[in-house]
């Protein structure tokens, strides 16, 4: 009797390993589509969050103020408001808006005091991903007249290399109806 060996050839071995390796490869490039997608996405998501943020908090200021008072060539804001609940009933709030810088990565911070007060609070950074420091980078200048302003804010890209502007045109409520 002849006894018959079972099992696969060289060449049928060759085959499923070329086969095998096509959809690993297939599989990985997948995968790297795929996190490259989630890096962008969650870059931009928080790049809509910080504007969310910023211009929620800026643009209330910005229209209830009664006095604005933003340097062209300085990276900060000063607004005074209505009474705070901090504040005596007939002394205005006073805010700055500032960027500063904590190791390497720009921010928008803010810092509150009374009008009677002499020091401004402890500044609270609200915000990061600002593309510098410079005037440039957050900037408010009344366009017009009329207490229209134009806000202009960069935010860094890939890593600071470049930056995005985005540009707000905000009216001061106050102004527009003396």
């Amino acid at each position: 009797m002849r006894c018959s060996e079972s099992g696969f050839t060289l060449v049928e071995l060759m085959v499923a390993m070329t086969i095998g390796t096509v959809i690993v490869l297939g599989a990985g490039q997948l995968f790297l589509t795929t996190f490259q997608t989630f890096r962008i996405v969650d870059e931009l998501s928080r790049k809509q969050e910080a504007l969310i943020f910023i211009t929620g908090a800026l643009v209330q200021d910005v229209r209830s103020a009664t006095h604005i008072d933003a340097e062209p060539n300085n990276a900060a804001m000063k607004f005074s408001l209505h009474p705070g609940d901090d504040c005596n009933k007939d002394e205005l709030l006073e805010r700055i808006y500032f960027l500063s810088e904590t190791n390497g990565r720009f921010s928008l911070s803010v810092s509150n005091k009374c009008e009677s007060e002499s020091e401004w609070g402890q500044s609270e950074p609200l915000v990061e991903g600002f593309y510098d420091d410079s005037a440039a980078s957050f900037l408010l200048k009344e366009e017009g007249g009329g207490g229209l302003y134009k806000l202009v804010i960069r935010l860094a890209k890939n890593e600071g290399e470049i930056y995005e502007e985005i540009v707000l045109r905000i009216q001061n409520r106050v102004e527009a109806f003396l």
